[in-house]
């Protein structure tokens, strides 16, 4: 299985979930979720503090797609992307019936169907946020 993470990369992960960019550019505004991103927009800016930080090194990708040749540096993210080409959608959505490749684009999905119920009905949301729980068939 796969080993806790520390306490600074959860949070990095919480954020990346989230949206949070808490780094926030003083010359354009623009925001990043990691510090060293920003350190790295700074250095695109004329007279900017520092010498520009060169990009990320592009890292080898060598597991490729046979259907449509796009490659991957993770081997389960091949595996993932693959069958989005058998075209299956075997997660419904127990609201709409619509289907999803996958497990956390449906619940993704369902949580539209809750929060505009709760909006109409002045209650709280279905599914754990709001107490409640999916039906074990939506949970795959």
């Amino acid at each position: 299985g796969k080993s806790p993470l520390k306490p600074a990369h959860l949070l990095r992960h919480r954020q990346s979930h989230s949206g949070e960019k808490p780094h926030a550019c003083p010359e354009c505004g623009k925001a990043f979720r990691r510090k060293e991103h920003l350190r790295r927009h700074r250095g695109t800016h004329p007279g900017s503090p520092g010498p520009a930080l060169r990009p990320l090194p592009a890292r080898e990708k060598p597991h490729a797609c046979c259907e449509c040749g796009k490659t991957f540096y993770w081997r389960e993210h091949l595996v993932r992307h693959r069958k989005t080409h058998s075209g299956a959608r075997p997660f419904a959505c127990w609201e709409c019936g619509k289907g999803f490749g996958r497990r956390e684009h449906v619940l993704r999905h369902q949580r539209i169907h809750g929060r505009a119920a709760a909006v109409a009905q002045g209650t709280s949301a279905p599914g754990p946020e709001g107490g409640g729980a999916f039906p074990p068939w939506a949970l795959g």
